[in-house]
């Protein structure tokens, strides 16, 4: 079976869990929402290695080492905040996931800052 035939099969049955088990302990459903989330972060992340191997084979040549880098950086960073941001929304807490999220576009901005520096400076050499 796929791995993401296994993602998908996993999630469904935490689903029906949830909606089986709320009815008589509501209490339980955001510890069981976040369990599984982590879980299916976990199983995503040991996927990761081989996406990781890949891009770095295709790219590595082609695309200068910096900018893959960043790019991967900040692609793990939005990753990050947007699993974090619907934990504490699946918590209850729209506030801190909004903020959690603003956060996280922050930390994206100041990662690439070096990269349009590169590219504003680039430009200079082209402007008469």
């Amino acid at each position: 079976m796929s791995f993401v035939a296994k993602i998908c099969f996993f999630a469904l049955f935490a689903v029906i869990l949830s909606c089986v088990l709320t009815p008589q302990f509501p209490q339980f459903k955001p510890y069981l929402s976040a369990a599984a989330g982590i879980l299916l972060l976990l199983s995503f992340l040991g996927a990761v290695s081989p996406i990781l191997t890949r891009f770095g084979a295709l790219f590595g040549n082609r695309i200068p080492n910096g900018i893959l880098t960043t790019a991967l950086k900040g692609l793990g960073i939005s990753f990050l905040v947007s699993v974090c941001a619907s934990f504490c929304r699946d918590l209850g807490d729209e506030g801190i996931a909004g903020k959690l999220e603003l956060c996280g576009k922050g930390a994206v901005l100041y990662l690439a800052l070096p990269l349009l520096e590169e590219i504003v400076t680039m430009m200079e050499g082209f402007l008469p």
